[in-house]
């Protein structure tokens, strides 16, 4: 899939993936849906596939068995390209074209997995405004 580039930490919770804020990801508070939302920042860029992994996720740990997307108030009014994510847990993966609207998008992780890695990629055509956000539930 091409050459990966690793983001060095910032801090003690954070990777810088370029020389903008906005590549900066990490524990963000956005307003989503009209409420402040604490969630992880994932902006995706343009030609490019943003990637984040987890060596080992346990169902039972989570609450609701999903990854829940959301664009900012802002980013879902002036989006105009979807942005495609994946989700794979084990060796089983869902993707999902996330629409640009307010709220939060679910995507279910799939049944046959138990535990495992957990790896979440989102990529767009327009990397404009797209400031996107993610709870591991």
């Amino acid at each position: 899939r091409g050459v990966q580039t690793l983001c060095p930490r910032v801090g003690s919770a954070s990777f810088s993936c370029g020389k903008t804020d906005w590549l900066t990801y990490g524990t963000r508070t956005l307003s989503v849906h009209g409420r402040d939302a604490t969630c992880t920042w994932f902006h995706p860029t343009k030609r490019h596939t943003s990637i984040v992994r987890y060596p080992w996720v346990t169902r039972q740990a989570l609450e609701q068995d999903e990854v829940a997307f959301a664009l900012s108030d802002r980013a879902a009014s002036a989006r105009k390209a979807p942005i495609h994510a994946r989700v794979v847990f084990g060796a089983h993966a869902v993707e999902r074209e996330l629409a640009p609207q307010r709220g939060w998008q679910r995507v279910a992780l799939p049944n046959e997995t138990a535990s495992g890695p957990l790896t979440i990629e989102v990529s767009t055509r327009d990397s404009g405004m797209a400031h996107l956000c993610y709870r591991l539930r």
